[in-house]
């Protein structure tokens, strides 16, 4: 005080404080050399100055780090010394950067000892409003102990622009007005004025989402949430690079889209069988894996700050179950199937039992397999046949695999061929329990005569079609004389076909019988019908045994009868039951045998 009385003038001056020390006085002109602006009016003094000057000082109050300027301002009026003794509190408040979608400010609600706070303002640009007209224009404002203000990143006055360092930041900016206004008890006001840029630095995220539709065989991913600062200028799909948009292409497509909140959207199509997309296959999954790595290449409008944003894409695309290539020979139905590495998902399969070497093996069947395709060879009367539109002169055979999954063994689909073959002499033992026979006498015939006819063990049952040296008869088990014989596990049926030449008195006959296992029968012949899971196990046997009396016997012989194929129109399928028949070489006309194959070694005997 001894230093200001002494200097004291007419015209303002200002001693700077720090720290309980004063600094030598200054005029109004001198201080504003230094940074430091003082304003006198007829009912005011104004004091401004920067933060950082080295004439402040720091301080604290209720956790808030304060930078504090204190000056005293004096001048001579006549006989007395005018003294004004300014302190400037100004909050060093640092907002973290949150990303809670508020720039915020943090200031003490008193900043003067011995002063009350009767309100405060604050805005943007120079603008101030009330408290609760900053909350209805969507600012946080809370007030417990410190004032704590909160400025939406898209309040009116606030800035965003896109920053590149190693990624890609939003920058939020504004220009932040704060006033605080306390009084004494003697009712002099003090109003101190805050002007701060604030700002906050969040991460931008772009979006990536996978739109793909597998069964559409087409990528289609959506890169979304790019700001409109940012430009795309090049895209690289796994390993190849394209300016955007993409320029005479025919199979790639980039769209794009403005979406409500002023960001981009990019949607971008690629067929799966496109060569850049890499395919492999997944055991773990059990499907084909197509992948399309895409780095997006970005610019900073106006081309400045480049950033790229790398995204991986995978679908995973189920494999449809293979099917087998078919074809037709003379002696039976080949079926083939070329490796792929997905087939480890499938079980193939001949009805319900798994194609295994040891399953050709038992039923006759020719498997192989190498390392590039798999071929099974299915002769003509092996099981799993089945046998319709059956006449004199040829018949259709069917067969048919199975592809069913390895893990729950559900069948998934079914190859089956049908082929026309021809044979002298077969029978057909359905499930249905229908007997289907066409019997061959033309040895017979060379040696005795033209067969004049033909019966069953009922004489009135007779061929459905005949010519001079073979007959077609298919009927019922139970009917036309039909025997039942039970074996052990197993039941027979027997009937024989009578022949006789030039006259109506038989002079000969052949034993025909159709065998199923007892296990596979779900009910016997009775009023209403017959079922049974699995075909049976025909025979036929010349000349006829003991067991009709009165037949001939002769010695035996072998008669050779070989099956072949003859091509000609297909012919409409009729209904008809999954049946099984079978062939074996003979010499002579005296003994001809013929059984259906069945999985019951037991029912061949």
């Amino acid at each position: 005080m001894q230093t200001v009385y002494g200097s004291a003038t007419p015209s303002w001056q200002v001693v700077l404080v720090k720290e309980g020390k004063g600094m030598k006085p200054l005029t109004l002109g001198e201080a504003r050399l230094n940074g430091y602006t003082f304003t006198v009016t007829e009912n005011r003094l104004v004091a401004r100055a920067a933060y950082g000057q080295p004439h402040s000082s720091r301080s604290e109050i209720d956790g808030i780090s304060l930078e504090v300027l204190h000056a005293i301002m004096f001048s001579r009026q006549e006989w007395h010394v005018l003294l004004v003794d300014l302190v400037a509190p100004c909050t060093m408040y640092e907002a973290p950067y949150d990303g809670s979608g508020y720039m915020t400010w943090e200031t003490p609600f008193t900043l003067y000892t011995g002063l009350h706070t009767t309100n405060f303002s604050f805005g943007l640009d120079g603008k101030l409003w009330e408290p609760h007209v900053a909350q209805d224009m969507g600012y946080s404002v809370t007030s417990d102990g410190t004032v704590k203000v909160g400025v939406p990143y898209d309040a009116d006055g606030a800035y965003r622009k896109s920053v590149v360092t190693d990624d890609l930041f939003d920058l939020y900016t504004c220009h932040f007005y704060m006033e605080q206004m306390a009084t004494s008890d003697g009712g002099a006001e003090t109003r101190t004025r805050t002007f701060r840029t604030l700002s906050s630095l969040i991460r931008r995220l772009l979006l990536t989402e996978n739109w793909t539709v597998p069964h559409e065989e087409m990528f289609t991913v959506y890169l979304g949430n790019v700001p409109g600062d940012l430009e795309l200028v090049a895209i690289q799909l796994n390993e190849e690079k394209f300016e955007a948009p993409f320029v005479n292409s025919s199979s790639y497509a980039l769209d794009f889209t403005v979406m409500p909140n002023h960001t981009y959207g990019y949607t971008l199509t690629i067929p799966f069988a496109d060569p850049l997309v890499i395919k492999r296959f997944s055991a773990e999954h059990g499907a084909e894996v197509n992948e399309l790595n895409i780095v997006y290449s970005v610019m900073i409008k106006p081309k400045r700050g480049p950033f790229s944003y790398h995204t991986t894409v995978t679908v995973l695309k189920g494999f449809p179950p293979p099917q087998f290539n078919a074809s037709c020979s003379e002696s039976g139905i080949t079926f083939k199937l070329d490796h792929e590495p997905s087939n480890v998902l499938w079980e193939f399969t001949v009805g319900s039992e798994p194609l295994t070497p040891e399953l050709a093996a038992q039923q006759g069947y020719i498997l192989s397999n190498d390392n590039q395709t798999l071929q099974l060879e299915v002769p003509l009367f092996t099981h799993g046949y089945q046998y319709e539109n059956i006449t004199l002169n040829d018949f259709l055979g069917t067969f048919e695999t199975r592809v069913r999954n390895r893990q729950t063994s559900e069948v998934l689909s079914s190859s089956v061929k049908t082929c026309p073959f021809t044979a002298k002499e077969m029978i057909v033992c359905s499930k249905d329990g229908r007997m289907t026979i066409v019997a061959d006498f033309s040895e017979v015939a060379a040696y005795e005569g033209a067969i004049v006819k033909t019966s069953l063990l009922d004489k009135y049952c007779g061929p459905i079609d005949a010519d001079d040296s073979r007959a077609l008869f298919s009927f019922p088990l139970n009917s036309c004389g039909t025997r039942v014989k039970f074996n052990k596990g197993s039941v027979t049926y027997q009937n024989a076909i009578f022949y006789s030449i030039h006259s109506s008195i038989p002079i000969g006959s052949v034993l025909v019988q159709c065998t199923y296992p007892l296990t596979a029968l779900g009910q016997l012949f009775s009023k209403f019908g017959f079922d049974s899971e699995m075909a049976g196990v025909g025979h036929l046997v010349h000349p006829l045994p003991s067991v009709f009396p009165g037949a001939p016997q002769s010695s035996s012989a072998f008669l050779t009868s070989k099956p072949t194929m003859k091509h000609r129109k297909p012919m409409k399928p009729t209904a008809t039951t999954t049946n099984t028949a079978h062939t074996r070489k003979h010499s002579t006309y005296w003994r001809r045998y013929i059984k259906v194959l069945s999985r019951s070694k037991d029912l061949q005997h």
